[in-house]
């Protein structure tokens, strides 16, 4: 079953036909239909759906009658008048997506005006396509583009600029078509190339909540896979004998966390054959980063600038006692992903490159055979035998395949939770407060990151002295009188377990290598861990590419965690230090020092510098001659 779709869109189809059917004037049957443009907003608004998009004015409707046009025009115009106030009033953001140079002016300034007034809202992002045309739109971003090969988030960003529309709405997941026709009218064709599509016979005047719930309900019964093998839940499958479907790969990844997925695409790019396989069937759901992106990554690597908040330069730091010492830098320090995105980015990067996406499936282990590892995969009651020449463990802190491989595992951890809120009024310029108490979070911080778009609330601690709830909630409760949480939506929990040693000696073997949190490819100190996924997976696919191109299973033994001991040696004794003060008292006067000049150089340091993770060291690579990327 899936989860309700983030993104609607509808064609609303039949108001002519609705009023033809009763004796009455087209322009009657729009009337109506406007009417239930408004029950689809506030059903949307109850089943919780975050991007609603109607297409009310195809570029095509020019060639009607005239009076028919300036009809719909100026009903169109009235409705914006009439549901502006409603839409601020209910958090409901309201924008219009299309061509604008042939809208009479009053319909322009109409436009721009309740653009400009519910641009804040955050209960529904409702889209209303207006002298629109997909065909149109992709033809102007083509014109736009620069010379040279454009990826597709950038792609995406100038076909947005070409019909008005925020690059950062998400693809459509379910498509109704109401009026009984079943063709998509040049609606959406990019963001539609996934979408489940449902064609039904009400309609639009007649089209209510109810039908609303069930297009919801034949939603939730499609199988999504976006390319990947076919599976089915348990109860779907005939009863199997212990026998295996099998397939092969040059590489096997489990887990479909950032780093699983980059170096996923990063080999299938190279023309490796890869499988990616996960637990999870939708990537949005069970996140456990809190997405930070630090200037070192957003600049060294290309991620999708639509995928990532607003850039944050300010740090705020806060004492138990609520002391505050405000550090900023000149520069873009942090910008906050939206994860779920940015997985999904990635795996449709992946299996565009020929890489073979399993969902759904658990892990039961692997054991080595001749030129390889013979990998068991479950998804439901099927079994799945892939057959590949090196497996990789991307599956977190607790790694399952490290086990399997006898490779090192992760011993020293933290618990993180944390709560990501919209509706809440930005309090200044973008920030990122940090909350310095042992009581709230021991061993580690409470955090806010506000940055005008969401707000995340999250801690983190040593598990033994640590209730991440009770904490969470104390930490609402510190900060309610500075952040205004009367109307806030909590829009998603993440959480999970954050290892701290710092990365694994042990991380290859013949058979594979370890990468991500399971490697512990995370500052000991910080204990951000995107840097390093992200670093150390590129490095990862680059021996891996070279052991499958030479067939020697050898080279992997560049691939080592020793040479970061000595680099990781400060930090990993600076966590003991952190781990053992559990004084409120003994961190406050902590906090007074960090106050000085000399130590709040330090500070800065920490917060701004270049040094989150060390680069891997190519040179055995290179003796083999195996360029960089």
């Amino acid at each position: 079953m899936n989860r309700a779709p983030e993104h609607v869109a509808i064609i609303m189809d039949g108001n002519g036909r609705w009023a033809e059917a009763r004796g009455l004037a087209r322009s009657r049957g729009h009337e109506q239909g406007a009417a239930a443009v408004r029950r689809a907003v506030e059903a949307a608004v109850r089943l919780e759906i975050r991007t609603l998009t109607l297409y009310a004015f195809s570029a095509d409707n020019w060639r009607r009658p005239e009076a028919e046009v300036n009809a719909l025009l100026e009903l169109f115009r009235s409705f914006l008048e009439a549901e502006g106030e409603r839409c601020l009033a209910e958090g409901i953001r309201l924008s219009v997506i299309g061509r604008r140079d042939r809208l009479p002016d009053g319909l322009i300034r109409a436009i721009e005006h309740v653009e400009s007034e519910t641009a804040g809202g955050r209960r529904l992002d409702l889209r209303i396509a207006v002298d629109y045309s997909a065909r149109d739109a992709i033809v102007r971003a083509a014109a736009a583009a620069p010379a040279g090969e454009l990826s597709r988030e950038e792609f995406r960003e100038l076909l947005a600029r070409a019909h008005h529309a925020d690059p950062a709405t998400p693809d459509v997941d379910l498509l109704i078509r109401t009026g009984s026709e079943q063709r998509l009218s040049d609606f959406l064709l990019w963001e539609s190339a996934y979408a489940e599509l449902l064609f039904v016979d009400v309609p639009w005047p007649d089209f209510e909540e109810a039908d609303l719930r069930r297009a919801l309900e034949a939603f939730g019964t499609r199988d999504r896979r976006f390319g990947a093998i076919p599976t089915a839940p348990a109860e779907q499958h005939p009863a199997v004998s212990d026998a295996f479907t099998r397939i092969e790969a040059d590489v096997t990844i489990i887990g479909a966390g950032l780093a699983g997925l980059d170096c996923a695409r990063a080999l299938a790019e190279r023309g490796l054959s890869v499988v990616i396989a996960d637990r999870k069937r939708d990537l949005k759901q069970g996140v456990h980063t809190t997405g930070i992106f630090v200037r070192r990554t957003i600049e060294d690597f290309s991620l999708p600038p639509s995928l990532l908040g607003p850039p944050v330069r300010r740090v705020v730091l806060e004492s138990p006692a609520g002391a505050q010492q405000v550090l900023e830098s000149p520069h873009d320090e942090f910008r906050v992903g939206r994860m779920g995105a940015i997985y999904e980015d990635l795996l449709q990067r992946a299996i565009l490159a020929g890489a073979r996406w399993v969902s759904g499936a658990t892990f039961s282990g692997a054991r080595a055979c001749e030129r390889g590892s013979l990998v068991k995969l479950e998804i439901g009651s099927e079994r799945l035998l892939v057959h590949t020449r090196f497996l990789v463990g991307a599956d977190g802190a607790r790694s399952r395949v490290a086990a399997e491989l006898g490779l090192d595992t992760n011993r020293e951890t933290i618990v993180g939770a944390e709560e990501v809120f919209t509706g809440v009024p930005s309090q200044g310029p973008p920030s990122l407060h940090c909350f310095l108490d042992p009581r709230l979070a021991p061993g580690y911080i409470g955090w806010i990151v506000d940055d005008g778009r969401e707000l995340h609330l999250g801690v983190g601690g040593y598990a033994d002295s640590f209730n991440p709830a009770a904490a969470l909630s104390e930490l609402r409760t510190r900060v309610a009188p500075r952040f205004d949480f009367s109307r806030a939506e909590l829009v998603e929990k993440r959480g999970g377990l954050i290892p701290v040693g710092g990365i694994l000696p042990r991380i290859s073997t013949p058979r594979g290598l370890l990468i991500g949190d399971a490697a512990g490819a995370v500052s000991p100190l910080t204990a951000g861990g995107l840097d390093g996924a992200i670093r150390l997976s590129r490095y990862a696919a680059e021996v891996l590419a070279a052991a499958v191109e030479r067939d020697d299973p050898s080279v992997l033994a560049l691939y080592s965690g020793a040479e970061y001991q000595a680099r990781f040696l400060s930090r990993r004794w600076m966590r003991r230090a952190i781990s053992a003060v559990r004084s409120p008292l003994l961190v406050e006067a902590g906090c007074a020092v960090l106050r000085t000049p000399l130590l709040s150089r330090l500070a800065w340091h920490v917060f701004f510098g270049r040094g989150s993770f060390p680069e891997p060291d190519r040179s055995g690579l290179a003796r083999l001659g195996v360029a960089e990327g």
